[in-house]
């Protein structure tokens, strides 16, 4: 697990590394998340009691994949990032959405499964507008499509 500064994890969260986890900085994980880089649901079906004496290596059905979760990302309560997924930068996961794909930089996500809703640009705007003195501190890219 590598874990960069300012991070906030909430109560009864799971952070599963089996498989490596990445979290950048300033991100902001809500309570009763999970993060899991595993799987073994279908290894112990197929196994058994046999499951506890094949090595992990050897296991069919089980597999491990990192997850990386960006700089300035938002995780709401009760969602779920399963194994293999990327969460970029300054992206909103929302509260019990189940991400089972990627998530591009800047995007906020919603449901089950996780699908694009938005951009947190959009968000941001109004705030910047009223708070002007907030620009030279504001994290994300402005340029391209992400100009506030």
């Amino acid at each position: 697990m590598r874990l960069a500064d300012y991070i906030y994890v909430g109560h009864y969260c799971v952070l599963d590394a089996t498989g490596g986890l990445t979290i950048g900085e300033g991100t902001q994980i809500a309570a009763m998340a999970g993060v899991f880089s595993h799987s073994s649901h279908c290894a112990i079906r197929l196994y058994g009691q046999e499951y506890i004496r094949v090595p992990e290596d050897q296991k069919v059905g089980y597999f491990k994949k990192p997850v990386s979760i960006g700089s300035y990302v938002y995780l709401g309560a009760g969602c779920k990032v399963l194994p293999g997924v990327s969460i970029g930068d300054y992206a909103v996961v929302a509260a019990g959405a189940i991400v089972t794909r990627d998530v591009p930089t800047c995007k906020v996500v919603a449901g089950c499964p996780a699908r694009i809703i938005g951009d947190v640009t959009d968000q941001d705007h109004p705030f910047l507008e009223d708070h002007p003195e907030l620009l030279h501190s504001y994290v994300v890219p402005r340029n391209g499509s992400h100009e506030p």
